[in-house]
């Protein structure tokens, strides 16, 4: 609620006054990734089968690709504040899965075309390309080490 709360301040008034708390807020943020997930016909038919509390154990390796979104020539990584921006249709494609914005930052730079990452693409969205999220892990974070 805090980061969205940010994030409509900021569509509303974009200054530094408002964009700094938002990219703040994403330093410590998890968020949802929209990815496909790839197997062996095996291991997604142990996954099937697997009952709530089983360890799964595979045999070969599960890829999780994310959704690139495109804009024109632009490509983006695509980042959800929370499940009620994807639209139904959308999230019905995909499997989700939440990462830390630091994650999000490393993993969309693994994709060539990639200029940025966009936060919650379908409703108001935040496009913050490198030059602007390169800042955030340089942010200190305001989560208190656990003891």
């Amino acid at each position: 609620n805090v980061l969205l709360l940010l994030k409509q301040r900021f569509i509303e008034n974009r200054s530094v006054e408002t964009i700094f708390p938002l990219l703040c807020c994403l330093r410590d943020s998890q968020v949802i990734v929209p990815v496909n997930v790839t197997m062996s016909k095996e291991d997604e038919e142990m996954f099937l089968h697997a009952k709530k509390g089983d360890t799964v154990t595979t045999s070969g390796n599960i890829r999780m690709k994310p959704d690139i979104l495109q804009n024109g020539d632009a490509f983006f990584f695509p980042m959800f504040s929370n499940a009620e921006q994807m639209p139904e249709d959308y999230a019905a494609k995909f499997s989700n899965i939440n990462m830390s914005v630091l994650q999000c930052i490393k993993m969309a730079k693994t994709y060539d075309k990639v200029i940025g990452l966009v936060l919650d693409a379908f409703t108001d969205p935040v496009v913050l390309e490198y030059q602007l999220a390169d800042i955030i892990p340089r942010l200190e974070s305001r989560l208190k080490p656990e003891e």
